[in-house]
């Protein structure tokens, strides 16, 4: 059975047949929506997810936190709320993470000495 994902604000019908995506790299274009749950149908593959500088809304999804290989995450300069769930301790392989949420889960707040995890100084109140 084949999985199709929807990105808003993409035309994904030049897509067909695509089954394994290791980076999706959309910064600035203008995006609006939300990141949506089905993200997680990329679980095996994606490494690289880059949406920074659009018009996204919302939390992130719960699926969002089971890409497991995600090595680079940049959300900034979005309308994205909430905060980061301790979800996060899932991405094993994170080397990058450029986000401006107001708190970040406690777990995050102290490995962030870890020279491997690029985290903001807009840190301000770790969460439980």
């Amino acid at each position: 059975m084949q999985e199709t994902i929807a990105i808003e604000g993409v035309d994904e019908c030049d897509w067909e047949g695509i089954v394994w995506v290791e980076e999706i790299v959309f910064p600035f274009q203008g995006l609006t929506g939300h990141v949506a749950n089905e993200i997680h149908l990329l679980r095996n593959s994606l490494r690289v997810l880059d949406l920074a500088g659009n018009s996204l809304q919302g939390t992130l999804p719960d699926g969002l936190y089971e890409l497991t290989l995600l090595e680079k995450l940049f959300l900034y300069d979005n309308d994205l709320t909430g905060t980061l769930s301790s979800g996060i301790g899932n991405w094993n392989r994170l080397t990058t993470l450029q986000s401006y949420f107001g708190a970040y889960p406690r777990r995050i707040e102290k490995s962030r000495r870890s020279p491997s995890i690029a985290i903001p100084q807009l840190v301000r109140q770790p969460v439980d």
